[in-house]
């Protein structure tokens, strides 16, 4: 029996009576052609392959693995990665990925409403249809995606079925709340027959991009450490001013430069804590590419629970993340020995709030406990 991921039970009682009466029309054939379509049994020997995420950076990165292992499965398959377009930078020159196809389009864009999620629906359709896939594949689970893999004609379906539309899949599992999301990605590729056991897969930094740096940003000096204090969602954004106040403190105990970073959207508060601190403010002047060579020349990262963090502790530099009670952290740790979590542990985590009128998961932690968390970084770095 399907485990909705619902939290409100309204939401779960609608979903398990759209699939009960949907599943039914499907299974006796009055909606589709062909209900045995989505066999896996009918998979070719080298087969096209799509593997979906149309989420964040962190997403993304986390299921690389799973795709490399789908990869080794079908070596001579067609492996295609279906991505939002603003990750264009970072999956250029993986070895096992013989396509990246770019969704021009944000299916998780807050408060989507029917109309536009009608429209993205069709939208990944049309894109998906293109190709003729004979697989595809949704880590995520959303019956957004699965309604139009099903709609674009893709023979085998897998995917999560704990968000509805399940029916569809000719292989799933519920979503796995309590295993590291890389895992959790591992386990629907195991579906097609996939090995499990992590598999590292990092990004690789442009050498002429890296070789260009410091002409690029005058300012830059070795040695520096990275500072992205932003996020996407508020209720992870540890407060300004002990951000400005642990960046100085870095600066003046280990010598280190101070470089904020991050996209457009995060603009805005860098400025805020550039004022307020001795750092350079590079925030929405990088590309994907550029911070990724950038973060492969730091001596540290310092963040909150975000894309760049996970792209920092990706790319293998000491990486201290700042983790609010919205996630769990046992699944959207980035996997690691170079990684320390900065965390306050609370009663209501995880909350998977975007507001909140009183975070005390970030309130309680200090600017001590990162000071603390970057010393253990940089000594371990110095003893290797």
């Amino acid at each position: 029996m399907t485990r909705y991921i619902y939290r409100r039970r309204s939401l779960r009682i609608a979903a398990a009576l759209c699939d009960t009466i949907c599943g039914g029309l499907y299974r006796f054939g009055t909606i589709v052609r062909n209900s045995s379509s989505k066999r896996l049994e009918k998979l070719p020997r080298i087969p096209k392959i799509a593997f979906i995420r149309l989420d964040g950076i962190g997403d993304v990165l986390s299921a690389l693995p799973a795709a490399k292992a789908l990869k080794a499965r079908f070596p001579d398959g067609a492996l295609t990665l279906v991505v939002r377009e603003q990750l264009a930078g970072i999956l250029e020159g993986l070895p096992f990925v013989d396509e990246v196809l770019f969704a021009d389009f944000d299916l998780y864009a807050s408060r989507p409403g029917l109309v536009r999620s009608i429209g993205c629906t069709s939208r990944l359709r049309n894109l998906l249809k293109t190709s003729r896939f004979d697989v595809a594949l949704d880590p995520r689970g959303d019956p957004r995606v699965i309604i139009a893999m099903w709609l674009s004609g893709i023979p085998a379906r897998i995917g999560v079925s704990s968000a509805g539309a399940g029916f569809l899949l000719g292989a799933s599992l519920d979503y796995l709340r309590d295993v590291p999301e890389t895992e959790h990605n591992l386990k629907v590729a195991a579906l097609l027959g996939a090995e499990t056991r992590l598999k590292s897969v990092q990004l690789a930094p442009d050498p002429g991009i890296v070789s260009s740096l410091f002409e690029s940003y005058s300012q830059l000096r070795e040695p520096f450490f990275a500072v992205h204090p932003s996020a996407s969602i508020p209720t992870k954004v540890w407060p300004q001013e002990r951000f400005a106040q642990a960046i100085d403190a870095i600066v003046s105990q280990y010598d280190l430069q101070a470089v904020l970073v991050g996209g457009p959207n995060d603009v805005a508060c860098a400025k805020q804590i550039a004022s307020r601190s001795h750092a350079l403010n590079l925030a929405g002047k990088t590309d994907l590419k550029e911070l990724i060579a950038l973060l492969s020349q730091a001596r540290l990262f310092l963040g909150n629970d975000s894309g760049p963090a996970q792209m920092a502790a990706n790319v293998g530099i000491p990486t201290a993340i700042v983790f609010s009670g919205t996630n769990d952290v046992s699944v959207w740790r980035p996997p690691g020995q170079n990684v320390a979590i900065i965390s306050h542990r609370v009663d209501c985590s995880p909350c998977e709030l975007r507001s909140c009128p009183n975070p005390r998961c970030l309130l309680e932690i200090g600017v001590g406990d990162v000071l603390d968390a970057v010393g253990q970084l940089l000594a371990q770095r110095k003893d290797n």
